[in-house]
């Protein structure tokens, strides 16, 4: 199945309204559900070394990997050991 890219559902909205709404999700999330901000940069790091990463989404998953970071039970979809 061909996961459909959400960049392109977002036609006509800025990176930065993206960005804004992903950090409002987040902030919205009950703290016991967030990703410690040491892990969550941690994740992103990893994300960013990866070659799955495109333009902010994850090429395996279609995710936004801003968002599949900072939710605690998410995983990386190449793996748990990933983080």
């Amino acid at each position: 199945m061909k996961i459909p890219c959400r960049k392109c559902l977002l036609e006509g909205v800025s990176e930065e309204q993206v960005q804004e709404k992903i950090a409002e999700y987040l902030s919205a999330m009950p703290e016991a559900e967030r990703t410690p901000e040491a892990d969550y940069s941690n994740r992103l790091a990893k994300c960013a070394d990866c070659p799955s990463l495109s333009n902010g989404l994850c090429v395996q998953c279609g995710c936004f990997v801003l968002y599949r970071a900072g939710k605690l039970s998410s995983h990386c979809p190449l793996g748990e050991d990933r983080w």
